[in-house]
């Protein structure tokens, strides 16, 4: 899109009211971010540790100890995008 603007008129216009911008600069989302953040490598760690278990411990058939590994595969995988999303907003936001 071609516009007339130069770079400093459009680095001064913002896409967001003020009241969203005060709300997603607020302390209560910073907190919410570091919450994520510990639960994000929380899940990381215990996946790391259950996986350990679930190799030593034969308690479950091979089928059941196979897709409780595929299940902590995707929750890893999930907390890994959701880790590059929350990343990638705070570099926004700075």
């Amino acid at each position: 899109m071609y516009t007339n603007q130069s770079a400093e008129e459009l680095e001064e216009m913002q896409c967001t009211s003020e009241d969203m911008l005060k709300a997603q600069n607020s302390i209560w989302m910073k907190i919410n971010f570091a919450f994520t953040y510990i639960i994000i490598f929380a899940t990381f760690v215990m996946s790391v540790v259950a996986a350990k278990i679930l190799k030593l411990r034969n308690v479950f058939s091979n089928g059941t100890r196979f897709l409780l590994l595929i299940t902590l595969l995707n929750a890893n995988v999930n907390q890994a995008v959701l880790l590059e999303i929350r990343v990638s907003f705070n570099w926004k936001t700075d």
